[in-house]
């Protein structure tokens, strides 16, 4: 076995801080490739600025869970517990994802979690977390949005159909409808989803499957849609 380079030693070191260390004489069908990954991501990035492997792995973890590769999200679920990571810290980074990667990848991610979990004996379900009820969590959640985005997301939203709705969502709310347009109402079904466009009562109904209002709005018979993002004002979705 030749002697190992500077950069393969610092992955190895690398690799054994966060897996244990590795069994060199154990079959490798593919040892070109593992010494590629290996030197690479262990040698080289972990090498690379002055994040802690803490850090890193939290990282790492919010990564493969995105992409859906369950068996290295496993692996580094293990690695980040190993160098410090609490098991509450990885199901809160996941729970984060939800709203961009979706439930069904969320899911996914927390059944790996839960398995790693499992194996180690780390008892389930985790202590809950949850700081708000759905009376307070739209304010809390503006009192976290303001001082980092300002109003830019609602200036942005402002001309937008659904502007000035979800604020105003809650349970003894679910039920009330908002005008969103001239002759078109939104019925809010809950705080994440909502019932498609229907026509005000003062409108007539048409079929829902023929094509959307043309120009000009006020000639147009505001039709249902499916889809809560055709606006009664375009010629065709646009979102």
């Amino acid at each position: 076995m030749s002697e190992m380079t500077d950069r393969e030693a610092r992955a190895e070191e690398t690799y054994a801080r966060l897996f244990g260390p590795r069994d060199r004489s154990a079959p490798d069908n593919d040892p070109e490739f593992g010494r590629i990954l290996r030197t690479f991501i262990f040698g080289d990035v972990f090498a690379t600025g002055d994040l802690n492997d803490t850090t890193r792995e939290l990282i790492t973890v919010t990564v493969l869970a995105t992409l859906n590769t369950l068996p290295q999200l496993k692996a580094h679920t293990r690695a980040a517990l190993k160098v410090g990571v609490t098991p509450v810290e990885l199901r809160e980074a996941v729970y984060q994802l939800a709203p961009f990667i979706g439930f069904p990848r969320t899911l996914n991610a927390v059944a790996a979690l839960n398995e790693v979990f499992d194996a180690l004996g780390i008892a389930l379900p985790l202590a809950p977390q949850t700081t708000t009820t759905d009376s307070d969590r739209y304010a809390r959640g503006r009192a976290i949005q303001a001082p980092l985005y300002g109003t830019e997301i609602a200036d942005e939203l402002a001309d937008e159909p659904l502007a000035g709705v979800l604020p105003g969502c809650s349970p003894s709310s679910s039920s009330a409808t908002s005008t969103a347009a001239p002759g078109w109402t939104l019925r809010p079904a809950n705080c994440w989803s909502f019932a498609p466009w229907r026509p005000s009562a003062s409108s007539a109904s048409c079929d829902p499957t023929s094509p959307a209002p043309s120009r000009p709005a006020a000639a147009a018979t505001p039709c249902s849609r499916r889809s809560s993002t055709v606006s009664p004002t375009s010629d065709s979705p646009t979102r």
